[in-house]
C-alpha cells in the first residue's frame, strides 16, 4: 500500500511563505497476530486518515524480510511481554524527491492519536532528523548532551534569517506543549536521530516534533513509527 500526506511548512528556511511538501506514506501491520484475532481493518497516522482495511490497503511485515527484522528489532527492544496484547503496525514516511525547495522541513508539533500507546522512530537513511519532545519535568530524564551539542552546531551554520525562524518555532513548540499537554512545568528534550539509533516515547502523550536536515533527491528522510 502506499499513499501520499501533504503538510505546511511553517518554518521553511530562505522564503517568507509556508511551504506545502509532501511524504510518501506505507502502512505496515502484523498479519499473524491480525489473522488469530481477526483483525480486519486498523487505524492510522495522519490528519484526518480513515482506518484502512489490513488486506488491500496496508503490508504485511511477514511479506518483506526486511519488515520481519524491523518487527524483531521493536518486540526486542519494547514490551515483547504484552505482544498478546497489542497489535504491532508501523507507518514509513519518505519525503518525495524535490519536493520541498528547503533543506530543512519542520513538521509542527502535535500530540498523536490516543490509540498510539507507544511511537518508536527508527532512521533507515543516512540522513539525520532532530526530535524535539515535551516531557513533564517530574520525569526528570536527562538531556542527550550530545544531540544538544550537535543541533546547537548546525543552528550555527544558518543565516540569522533561518536562525531565528527556527528559534520562532522552538518558541511556539514550548508554549504550545504546555497547553497540549495541560501542564505549566514541562521540559522540552531534543534528541539527534541517525541510521542506527532508536527513540521512543508516549506520542498520545508528550506534545513532539521532527526537523529533517539536509534532505536531497538522491537520499530521502525516512522514519517508521
Amino acid at each position: 500500500s502506499g499513499g501520499e500526506q501533504y503538510y505546511n511548512n511553517n518554518y521553511s528556511p530562505n522564503s517568507t511563505q509556508s511551504h506545502r511538501y509532501c511524504y510518501k506514506v506505507a502502512n505496515f501491520y502484523d498479519e499473524d497476530q491480525a489473522s488469530r484475532r481477526n483483525i480486519q481493518t486498523m487505524k492510522v497516522l495522519g490528519h484526518m486518515e480513515r482506518a484502512q482495511f489490513t488486506k488491500t490497503q496496508a503490508n504485511s511485515f511477514q511479506t518483506f524480510p526486511n519488515g520481519l527484522q524491523l518487527m524483531k528489532f521493536l518486540h526486542d527492544k519494547y514490551g515483547h511481554d504484552n505482544r498478546s496484547e497489542m497489535m504491532w503496525s508501523a507507518t514509513y514516511h519518505q519525503q518525495t524527491p524535490g519536493d520541498t525547495q528547503s533543506n530543512t522541513t519542520v513538521f509542527d508539533g502535535h500530540v498523536d492519536k490516543s490509540f498510539v500507546h507507544t511511537a518508536w522512530f527508527v532512521p533507515l537513511t543516512v540522513r539525520q532528523f532532530y526530535t524535539f519532545i515535551a516531557v513533564p519535568s517530574t520525569w526528570n530524564i536527562p538531556r542527550d548532551s550530545e544531540s544538544d551539542i550537535q543541533y546547537s552546531s548546525w543552528m550555527s551554520t544558518m543565516s540569522a534569517r533561518d536562525m531565528t525562524k527556527l528559534e520562532t518555532f522552538k518558541e511556539n513548540f514550548s508554549r504550545l506543549a504546555k497547553v497540549f499537554m495541560k501542564d505549566s512545568d514541562v521540559e522540552i528534550l531534543i534528541f539527534r536521530c541517525t541510521a542506527g539509533s532508536f527513540l521512543s516515547f508516549p506520542a498520545n502523550f508528550c506534545y513532539h516534533a521532527t526537523i529533517t536536515v539536509n534532505v536531497s533527491s538522491m537520499d530521502s528522510t525516512c522514519t517508521s513509527r
